[in-house]
């Protein structure tokens, strides 16, 4: 683990935690990097930086990258998770929108998110939109042959 995203609130005690434990880390953008300890990267709750991450799970999903070991608590987390669409047309998980907890939906977002921010990917490489366009217009043209 090179990362980790915390939420941002009540989040004064955790560094002093995880050095209590013998864990290095440090505050990404505001700390000099250190080599070996986890970067703490600031995660809010709201569109800006929720709307990416989202956006990140869906692509994971869709690519088959989205490792879920069957979990019983992650699947009632992603079972319960309601997304929500702003005004701008961004996403984000909506806890008001369930009666049930969705933390463990919303962290796994987070996680993703984080390393999709930090990847850099070739230029050359096609996005997953262009990937299932061109699926679809392969799968189209097999259907026309036939």
């Amino acid at each position: 683990m090179v990362a980790l995203a915390y939420y941002r609130w009540r989040i004064v005690g955790l560094p002093r935690e995880l050095s209590a434990v013998g864990v290095d880390a440090f505050v990404g953008g505001k700390e000099d990097t250190r080599a070996g300890a986890i970067r703490l990267v600031p995660w809010g709750q709201g569109w800006r930086d929720t709307a990416p991450a989202i956006d990140a799970l869906e692509i994971s999903v869709l690519e088959r990258r989205f490792q879920h070991p069957g979990n019983p608590v992650l699947t009632f987390c992603f079972a319960n998770a309601v997304s929500v669409t702003g005004a701008n047309g961004n996403r984000k998980l909506d806890k008001s929108a369930t009666r049930f907890r969705i933390d463990g939906a919303v962290a796994a977002a987070m996680a993703i998110g984080c390393k999709a921010r930090d990847r850099t990917e070739p230029e050359d490489e096609p996005s997953i939109y262009e990937v299932m366009v061109q699926a679809a217009a392969e799968a189209a043209a097999r259907a026309a042959a036939h």
